[in-house]
């Protein structure tokens, strides 16, 4: 089964027997896979998908896309935003 949570994707998943599943999700940098909760690595597969190991049994598989340079890119909005408006102030007074 699957379900979507915000910018997670969470997938129910048995396992006959230890495996490697294919998962329909683009490759980005930006992702984030648990398994059972526990962070792990995926790898670049067929057609730009990513490629999970999984133990025998039922496992629960988590997806989500971390965001990096959020807080910089936020700085750097202000910043120029601070800068325009001074800089509109300067040439008003003119």
């Amino acid at each position: 089964t699957t379900k979507i949570d915000g910018n997670k994707k969470i997938y129910n998943y048995k396992a006959e027997k230890d495996t490697s599943v294919l998962i329909p999700i683009n490759y980005n940098e930006s992702l984030v896979v648990k398994v059972n909760d526990k962070e792990v690595d995926y790898k670049l597969n067929v057609y730009n998908m990513i490629s999970i190991d999984m133990k025998k049994g039922d496992n629960k598989i988590e997806i989500s896309y971390e965001y990096k340079n959020v807080k910089e890119g936020i700085i750097i909005s202000v910043i120029s935003l601070v800068l325009l408006f001074t800089m509109y102030l300067i040439n008003k007074k003119k």
